[in-house]
């Protein structure tokens, strides 16, 4: 066993801190009673253990506890006080200390719960539901307890719990009320009262009762600290990728919204210095306008007009290869010829282009009218039917009428002759 390596003064420091202490000490009536005057020694012991930071410290400590018990023993037995009472207050101290080192000393402890001062000194494990049952027994019989109902009921004010730790408050704020109770019927609590109240109200340390024995609070906290700026941290780095790679999906979605909406927007109607032949089949095998096709840059066009008579014979003035460009000559072999515009562009609402001349005489039959007559030409062996207008504005207008007459969609090009 390890000597002591403190001295009276640090505990004389420790007390002259604790003012609440102090005035309880100085205000009691040591000499009328002898079982407060033994234990007057151990109360510096209390702050004592806050100060422990080794094992070797603890031990020492150890072994002045179990002397100063053992020296309480002795002198109250030099008072002609009763073994068996001397016994029961030895048993109350060992019990709270054991405690109080257990759950309010900053090192591991492991060593002194295997062996508590209560195992060594009175061969018994269960401290912490034996001292309740003495109290109970000591209240059976108050009037001839009180010294030691007023040491329990000391110790309980400083903290000691005992079986009642945990979430077992109500239980015991009850147990104390009985034991106050106990002693007021007979005026012990009458000054004392708030004295105890003030001492346990510094001396606790319920932040304690939130960590296990031998763990220090500032390495409690220091980890938790560190814990968490490591969470903190992930966290970040987490969330940096994962708005990262919701950026990429964002750009390749518009991306790809931009795309789509390239894809569905309509086709021009008027496509400027170029023609377009539909290939396909409509009325034989030919088609509407609407699917163009190219024109060959060595085709000269020539174009009739429609006659209102079911007679009107059509021809085709000339169709011939042109090198280089493409031409598009407009001529008809009818009574009244078609009109030139003098000034502006002119747009041709083209219905529809086939390879048999048969099936457009059948369009120009199923879309003839007196409001637009149609005209048609031919281009190689394909022949194709429309109307020539003065502007763009009239050629939608004349678009329209025959999409609603003919339930067809025409297809608008300048028309250059």
């Amino acid at each position: 066993m390890h000597s002591a390596n403190y001295s009276v003064n640090q505990f004389s420091l420790v007390d002259e801190k604790n003012e609440a202490l102090t005035q309880l000490l100085a205000n009691f009536s040591w000499q009328d009673e002898p079982l407060l005057k033994l234990s007057l020694p151990l109360f510096p012991q209390i702050d004592a253990i806050s100060c422990i930071d080794d094992n070797a410290t603890l031990d020492a400590f150890r072994h002045n506890l179990v002397s100063r018990l053992k020296q309480l023993k002795a002198q109250g037995q030099s008072l002609n006080l009763s073994p068996q009472l001397l016994d029961k207050l030895s048993f109350m101290w060992a019990a709270f200390l054991d405690e109080r080192v257990i759950y309010e000393s900053d090192i591991d402890t492991t060593a002194w719960e295997n062996n508590t001062l209560v195992s060594q000194l009175f061969g018994i494990r269960n401290s912490g539901e034996t001292f309740f049952t003495l109290v109970k027994q000591l209240m059976n019989d108050p009037s001839h307890n009180l010294e030691l109902l007023q040491i329990s009921y000391l110790l309980l004010q400083l903290g000691f719990k005992g079986k009642y730790h945990g979430r077992r408050a109500i239980e015991l704020n009850q147990f104390i009320a009985e034991v106050s109770h106990a002693l007021s019927e007979f005026g012990v609590l009458q000054t004392q009262n708030h004295r105890y109240s003030a001492y346990s109200k510094v001396v606790k340390k319920p932040y304690r009762m939130l960590l296990k024995p031998g763990i220090r609070p500032k390495w409690f906290w220091l980890t938790c600290i560190v814990v968490l700026t490591a969470a903190i941290g992930i966290y970040q780095q987490e969330l940096s990728e994962l708005y990262a790679n919701q950026q990429d999906e964002y750009r390749e979605m518009a991306k790809e919204t931009r795309q789509y909406l390239t894809a569905i927007q309509p086709k021009n109607q008027f496509i400027e210095q170029k023609d377009f032949i539909s290939q396909g089949s409509h009325l034989g095998q030919g088609s509407y306008i609407g699917q163009p096709s190219s024109m060959s840059n060595d085709t000269e066009l020539v174009v009739t007009k429609q006659q209102p008579s079911d007679t009107a014979q059509q021809q085709v003035i000339s169709s011939a290869p042109v090198a280089n460009e493409t031409t598009a000559i407009l001529s008809t072999e009818i009574s009244q010829p078609i009109t030139k515009p003098k000034t502006g562009k002119r747009y041709l609402v083209q219905l529809g282009v086939y390879d048999r001349e048969s099936a457009a005489q059948q369009l120009t039959s199923h879309c003839s009218n007196d409001t637009y007559p149609l005209q048609f030409g031919h281009i190689d062996t394909r022949t194709f039917v429309g109307y020539v207008t003065e502007s763009y504005a009239q050629a939608n207008t004349v678009s329209q009428f025959f999409q609603n007459h003919c339930q067809l969609v025409p297809y608008i090009k300048e028309y250059k002759p």
